[in-house]
């Protein structure tokens, strides 16, 4: 739904036609993937016409819903999502491979993800390079799903298994989230997907083949290749140099081609966000990844919006519950190697990441996949099991039906409207994005607007819409902002990881700033900013606690000063 009187929320509502036309052709689509599942599953044991039939319609109701919450959408993603979407853009347009024309820096973290929207954006010669990447993630959660439910058939050996694989995949929050906002998480569950499935056959060389890949679409993905030798090397040690020399061999390529293009092969993210942003406490973090092991089959799954602290501690007690008890009930299959890493991911995002980033959660994904197909059959047997005692019978339909409304609860039930909602859900989020656009549309008042540079904490989507220099206060992609620093500690603002550095401004004086007062408070303190800038634009938002979003622009005289072009006022316009 669209926020009733927002002005925002009216600039949005325009691109509604598009999304039905696209629903429609995606209803298109996933027939056709469930036709191909028909076919295939035919081939498969267990043919009960109670069965067959019952799975038919799992799957019909699971790649539809696939169809209407991920593509029945605004065609905007998240913020950060654009930083990758500008360097797609200047790509296609033959300027460079840059962010910043004429600055090599690696501002992304996944070049597959990157080369794949720059082939489909060049082969249909679209310039909205966001909304080619949540059709991209479209395709590859049903692509995803397909996977998923014969990976399942193959690993448990039951229809009942597969069908609830499929179906709770299809309605994860976390899935139609990550659709929305438009990075590269489905195409990782693709590759995480598959090289499991390779070690349950153990192909060790399409297992060496997939995972060191997978790097490319997320760099952390070096953890699970790790995992994935040391799974090689048990299974066959003989053959561990064979499979991996080749593989080895194409990585060693990349590597020396990004060195050569950029003189690094690190994502200067990784520097930024450690140099800029402040740590959170190492608890939180890692509660924070815990929460989400423990939601999405045994609670529901309230994405981005955590409902009370109560829910919160459920949470976390059941995710430890469940990585405690997986290695029980999966010892005997490639799953448990797929829950060693997710310890592993814990440590590593819980203790030395400084933010809770949505997309790593994506490793975690599958935990709810391989607890349902676990756990729907076993319930299923009890309950038709005329033998079992009626107590046990009970119980396993009580399991059943609270497994199924945990499903469609984390649906509809929401704290308040948000990007994991079924379709057009209003978020701050837009709210916030739409006014860069607005904040944008005020800068255009002023002569030389289109080469001026804007500093920005947030400059994703404003990169993508603002054809000049973008300065990046939290020094992702703006190297001689990281030299700066942030500032102190006891600076940190309420909840925040970021806190513009007054020093940044009073020595690289970008023409523009755009920021939340959130991310601003001790610039807005500041006596040189005040003396400097002007503010030319409000815009009331709350999103982080914010106080609005502003726009200042540098006063004339400073802008004769610094020996910028003289430039006429025209703020009374």
């Amino acid at each position: 739904m669209i926020g009733p009187g927002s002005e925002a929320g009216s600039n949005l509502s325009g691109y509604i036609d598009g999304a039905f036309s696209r629903y429609f052709a995606f209803l298109g689509l996933a027939l056709v993937a469930g036709l191909c599942l028909f076919h295939f599953d035919h081939r498969l044991p267990e043919k009960s016409r109670a069965v067959v039939a019952s799975t038919a319609l799992v799957i019909s109701l699971s790649l539809g819903w696939i169809a209407l919450t991920r593509v029945l959408q605004f065609p905007i993603c998240g913020d950060d999502s654009y930083i990758d979407f500008r360097y797609i853009r200047n790509w296609v347009n033959g300027i460079s491979f840059d962010y910043n024309p004429g600055e090599k820096v690696i501002g992304f973290t996944s070049h597959i993800h990157l080369i794949l929207l720059y082939f489909l954006c060049s082969i249909f010669r679209s310039t909205d390079v966001a909304l080619v990447s949540q059709m991209i993630n479209a395709v590859f959660q049903m692509v995803n799903a397909v996977i998923i439910y014969f990976f399942a058939f193959d690993l448990f050996s039951k229809r009942s298994a597969a069908a609830a694989a499929i179906f709770v995949y299809a309605f994860d929050p976390y899935g139609i989230q990550q659709t929305i906002f438009g990075k590269e998480t489905h195409i990782l569950v693709t590759f995480l997907i598959l090289s499991i499935w390779a070690m349950h056959h153990k192909r060790q060389g399409a297992v060496a083949w997939l995972t060191s890949i997978m790097p490319f679409i997320r760099p952390e993905a070096v953890i699970w290749w790790a995992v994935s030798l040391i799974w090689s090397f048990r299974e066959n040690r003989r053959k561990l140099v064979g499979a991996y020399i080749f593989p080895g061999l194409a990585v060693l390529a990349i590597v020396l081609a990004l060195y050569l293009a950029f003189g690094t092969v690190i994502p200067h993210g990784m520097v930024g966000k450690f140099k800029m942003f402040y740590p959170m406490p190492p608890a939180f973090m890692f509660l924070n990844t815990v929460w989400m092991i423990g939601t999405g089959i045994f609670l529901p799954r309230f994405y981005l919006d955590v409902p009370g602290i109560a829910y919160f501690l459920a949470a976390t007690i059941t995710g430890l519950v469940t990585i405690i008890v997986s290695f029980k009930v999966f010892k005997l299959t490639v799953v448990r190697y797929y829950m060693a890493a997710v310890i592993v991911f814990m440590v590593v995002f819980g203790i030395k990441n400084p933010a809770p980033f949505g997309w790593y959660h994506c490793w975690y994904s599958l935990i709810p996949v391989f607890f349902a197909a676990l756990v729907f059959p076993l319930c299923l047997e009890s309950i038709t099991d005329s033998k079992r005692p009626m107590s046990k019978r009970v119980v396993a339909l009580v399991s059943i039906v609270a497994l199924l409304m945990v499903q469609l609860i984390q649906q509809f039930t929401r704290p308040e409207a948000n990007l994991t909602a079924v379709t057009f859900a209003w978020n701050n989020e837009f709210k916030r994005l739409a006014q860069f656009g607005e904040a944008l549309e005020v800068m255009k008042k002023y002569p030389g607007w289109e080469k001026a540079t804007i500093g920005a904490p947030e400059i994703g989507y404003l990169g993508y819409k603002h054809p000049g220099k973008i300065l990046d206060f939290c020094g992702l992609l703006s190297p001689e902002v990281v030299r700066f620093g942030r500032l102190p500690d006891s600076h940190q603002g309420k909840g925040e990881v970021l806190e513009v550095n007054p020093a940044i401004v009073e020595a690289l004086k970008p023409e523009y700033i755009i920021t939340l007062e959130s991310f601003g408070r001790e610039l807005l303190k500041d006596a040189y900013f005040n003396s400097h800038y002007e503010r030319i634009a409000t815009f009331e938002n709350t999103w982080a606690d914010s106080k609005g979003l502003f726009l200042y622009r540098l006063k004339q005289e400073s802008r004769d000063e610094t020996g910028l072009e003289s430039i006429e006022d025209k703020s009374s316009e």
